[in-house]
């Protein structure tokens, strides 16, 4: 079975906490970082190197596209969010 590491990029606690108890269960997911804006996010994507990013698209210092244009990843993205509107 493969392994896939992933970083959570989500500026709601409480959505954090809801992701991070879903993917509890798949064991082939590896969770090896948490951020919650975009500059923490920066960091730890650039540090880690995950294999799938799953990324808000609204937070509170910017939008998860801004996120994508100023970092290099190549891994998988899965974008999370509660607005109706995306």
């Amino acid at each position: 079975m493969s392994m896939y590491t992933t970083v959570i990029v989500e500026d709601e606690h409480w959505a954090r906490v809801s992701l991070r108890d879903k993917l509890k269960e798949f064991s082939e997911i590896e969770i090896i970082g948490e951020a919650k804006s975009i500059a923490e996010a920066k960091v730890l994507i650039h540090e880690s190197s995950p294999d799938i990013l799953f990324l808000d698209i609204q937070l509170k210092d910017g939008i998860g596209f801004d996120l994508l244009n100023e970092i290099n990843f190549n891994g998988k993205i899965i974008f999370v969010t509660a607005y109706d509107e995306y």
